[in-house]
């Protein structure tokens, strides 16, 4: 899972809610993939919309989401970066499903 550096430590951030809205009621993520619904048998898999683990048998999305970096004084800290980021199906602020 990637992460940002903040005073020497690894910080995780989460997908910003208003975001992660735009792309469920899109139905599509950052790259034009459909959103499917994925049922993690497991668990134990990152959400980076809520920092925390998903659990067995959970409803969740595999999205493409590019992280928008701040401005930094050096070339390379300020870069966006693209991943795959699970994500809970239900939002944890409203409890909606995407369509």
């Amino acid at each position: 899972m990637a992460g940002t550096l903040a005073e020497g430590r690894l910080v995780f951030e989460p997908i910003p809610p208003p975001r992660l809205q735009q792309i469920r009621a899109a139905g599509v993520d950052e790259a034009g993939n459909r959103l499917t619904v994925q049922v993690d048998t497991e668990g134990g898999n990152p959400l980076r919309c809520c920092l925390r683990e998903s659990v067995p048998a959970e409803r969740v999305l595999l999205i493409a989401y590019t992280r928008r970096a701040p401005v930094a004084p050096t070339p390379n800290a300020g870069r966006s970066s693209s991943m795959l980021s699970l994500a809970a199906v239900t939002s944890p602020q409203t409890g909606t499903r995407p369509p």
